[in-house]
């Protein structure tokens, strides 16, 4: 399915399923829900709440980002991901018209995917990769959901083969993109996922190599083992909400991550002899 948008000088051409997918009766871990080709004169503005995980392929661009307030200078070559209730400025300047693709992505693993490529909402940018061995993937895509001609599963193996290829590009890597070692790709993905969503567990199937293999590499580099990393972070969390927040006992375990609150309770008094709320008690002012 095809429409158009035009707001002002900003030409919106859009390409999308109608409906969610699903395949024998379940959600896709990743699939390509919609693309659209933007076009605008120079000095192009957008403002808008995100609502879904998008990948903005800026093939002409010039000027900046601003995620949730955080300002990002971007350029030709550059991929920005957005995330679901992020409020997301784009300002071009004066020097040339905005051309770009975006992607919109779904599926229940959708999130940790574009983790594993480096954009989370924290890294946003990917450097330079945009470039024409892959163009074909996209007018595909184009191609397919402008005449609603295409299989059950095109959706699905269209997200995996575009992930692919950014992956496969190396053109000017910034430094918060995958680590290529194990330790340190372990601890990007717990430093980058919210606690409630990441285990060692998952790690593994994410990078899949055994729990051994990880706890091993993960010693030998920082000295712990990434579970003993993981609930040192979720108690720097619990921490900063007992302090922060007015949130339950049960809510804050809850969000920072473990299994009840009974189980943060234990982890607590462990490691700073009191209960969690009698160092609230302390702490607070």
């Amino acid at each position: 399915m095809m429409y158009k948008t035009t707001c002002g000088s900003h030409y919106n051409f859009i390409f999308s399923r109608p409906e969610t997918l699903t395949i024998n009766d379940r959600i896709p871990d990743l699939y390509i829900q919609t693309l659209g080709r933007a076009f605008s004169e120079v000095e192009f503005e957008s403002d808008f709440i995100a609502r879904n995980y998008n990948l903005h392929i800026l093939h002409n661009a010039s000027g900046t980002v601003s995620i949730d307030g955080k300002t990002h200078e971007v350029r030709s070559g550059d991929l920005v991901s957005v995330f679901p209730g992020c409020h997301i400025r784009f300002e071009g300047d004066a020097t040339q018209p905005w051309r770009y693709t975006y992607v919109v992505f779904a599926g229940l693993r959708a999130k940790e995917i574009l983790a594993i490529l480096g954009l989370t909402p924290q890294t946003p940018v990917l450097r330079g990769r945009w470039n024409q061995t892959y163009a074909h993937l996209l007018a595909a895509i184009e191609e397919a959901y402008s005449t609603d001609c295409y299989s059950l599963f095109f959706p699905v193996t269209a997200a995996w083969d575009l992930v692919n290829a950014i992956s496969s590009s190396k053109q000017h890597p910034i430094p918060n993109e995958q680590p290529q070692n194990l330790a340190t790709a372990v601890r990007f993905l717990i430093d980058q996922t919210p606690r409630a969503d990441i285990s060692v567990e998952e790690i593994a199937r994410i990078l899949r190599v055994d729990r051994s293999t990880i706890y091993r590499h993960f010693r030998a580099e920082y000295g712990m083992g990434p579970k003993q990393y993981l609930d040192r972070l979720r108690l720097e969390e619990a921490c900063n909400l007992l302090i922060n927040s007015r949130l339950s006992i049960k809510e804050i375990a809850n969000a920072a991550g473990f299994a009840g609150s009974d189980h943060f309770a234990r982890m607590f008094r462990r490691h700073y002899g009191i209960s969690p709320n009698q160092w609230r008690q302390t702490h607070r002012k």
